[in-house]
Order: C-alpha cells, then sequence, then structure tokens
C-alpha cells in the first residue's frame, strides 16, 4: 500500500527531530545542511555520463516496495533490448532509483533481519505474500523463475552494469532513523552503520527526484510503478 503524503511528511518530521531537534516549521535550507554533504563534489555523479554515451537509455523510479518489481523491471527491460533489438548491453543504460519506501530495497538482507524490515514496511514478496527477506536480492529460490526475472536481481543488476541509485533524503528520513532507535546510536554513528549495510554498488544521490530528473537530463526515458 502506498505510503499517503500525510504519512510521509509526519516521518520526515519525526526523522528531523532525530537527526537534530529540527521542527518541521525550520527553514528548508537548514535541514538541508544537516542531511546532505555541503560540496557537490561528494556527490558521485559519474554515472549521468555512462547515461549520455548509451544508445537505449531509461530510468525505472521505485518510490515504493511493490513486491520489488519497480527495481528488477530495469533489469528485465535492458535484457529485452538486447533480445529483440539487438543493442549490445554496453549500449544500454538502465537506471534503477530507489527513493521514498522504496530506500529499504537498497539495504542488504542483513538490514531487514536485524531491524524486522519485512513486518515494519509490511513488506511481500514476488509471490504477493508477505515476506521478510528483501524481494529485489538474490534468493535461494531463484532457480525456480523465468532467467529474465532472476538475473534482474539488484546484485545482478549492478554486476552487469545497470546503474543503481538512492535517496539520500529518504535515507536520512528512514533508515538512519531506524538505527539510531534500535541501537541507541546518535545519528553520525547510525548513519555510519547504515551505509556498511546498503547494498554494494547502490549510489546515494542527494534525492530520489535529483536522481530521476538528472537521468532523464542525461536522455534517459522515464518509467514509473505501474
Amino acid at each position: 500500500m502506498s505510503t499517503t503524503r500525510r504519512e510521509f511528511v509526519e516521518r520526515m518530521a519525526a526523522g528531523a527531530a532525530l537527526i537534530g531537534g529540527i521542527p518541521l516549521t525550520a527553514k528548508m535550507e537548514t535541514m538541508t545542511t544537516t542531511i546532505a554533504p555541503a560540496a557537490k563534489d561528494q556527490w558521485d555523479l559519474s554515472w549521468a555520463k555512462r547515461v549520455s554515451a548509451a544508445k537505449n537509455r531509461a530510468v525505472f523510479d521505485s518510490p515504493e516496495l511493490e513486491s520489488g518489481l519497480g527495481v528488477m523491471r530495469a533489469g528485465i527491460w535492458k535484457a529485452q533490448v538486447n533480445e529483440v533489438q539487438g543493442v549490445p548491453h554496453s549500449q544500454i543504460a538502465a537506471v534503477s532509483v530507489m527513493r521514498h519506501e522504496g530506500i529499504v530495497l537498497a539495504m542488504k538482507q542483513s538490514f531487514w533481519d536485524k531491524y524486522g524490515i519485512g513486518a515494519m514496511k509490511k513488506a511481500t514478496g514476488l509471490d504477493g505474500n508477505a515476506t521478510t527477506v528483501n524481494p529485489v536480492l538474490v534468493s535461494g529460490g531463484d532457480s525456480a523463475l523465468p532467467p529474465v526475472l532472476a538475473n534482474s536481481r539488484l546484485e545482478k543488476f549492478i554486476a552487469a552494469g545497470g546503474i543503481a541509485l538512492g535517496c539520500n533524503l529518504a535515507f536520512e528520513l528512514d533508515i538512519v532513523p531506524i538505527v539510531m532507535k534500535a541501537d541507541g546510536l546518535g545519528h553520525e554513528d547510525a548513519r555510519k552503520l547504515a551505509l556498511t549495510m546498503l547494498v554494494p554498488g547502490v549510489v546515494l544521490q542527494p534525492s530520489g527526484v535529483f536522481a530521476v530528473v538528472h537521468a532523464q537530463e542525461a536522455g534517459a526515458q522515464y518509467v514509473g510503478l505501474s
């Protein structure tokens, strides 16, 4: 189920309080300073050059969990372009953006296990049933899936040259507070710990919206959840 705007705003307020006691009515630039690197060169935007250089380009927006299908569609599309149109994989730029509620899909299974993310987020697997497993990660049951689906798991997508981006705003307002509360840590230590549980290869961006727009500026076609 999609998170309502009110719920997200309430969580933003709670997250702001956790990371520095910033009320929702405070100036937005104050919050931005707290949750984002100050220097522009701290953000890795090199992926955009790969998008610009590709023949076929698309960005897949995943603001919700949706059984992980939003993330996996990027790998499926890339495989189909290669098979149907004969475009070499090296000339296909598939960008997957995990933002808003979808940011938990960018986290390792160890994060899901430690903090009970499956139950917390009411996650479902590809079969539509409740799950405690991050539905985008490689699974022991993948041999029963069609190869195009099994090969679109996040780790395999990244290993095959897919571009996986995460929303730093959602990371700060959702992921970090979970660690702070469960482990009794301050913001800096909680963020450091949370970063160790980010799936290798996922690149955090200032926000998911920034990533989606920047990908489109580089020539990628937008694909939303449907």
